[in-house]
């Protein structure tokens, strides 16, 4: 389950589109949800799993 994030454009809440698992954590990708100002805004990020830190 992927974390959530914060836009850096808008500063809004992401959502995760999709979640890739590896080894040693997941690649999220996550899409702004603000469709006021049209923010298409996408950031990929690598999470590592909870019970491995």
């Amino acid at each position: 389950m992927a974390k959530g994030l914060t836009c850096r454009v808008c500063g809004y809440f992401m959502y995760a589109e999709r979640e890739d698992d590896q080894p040693e954590g997941r690649w999220v990708y996550y899409v702004c949800q603000n469709r006021q100002k049209q923010c298409r805004n996408r950031q990929k990020v690598f999470e590592e799993y909870a019970d491995r830190r």
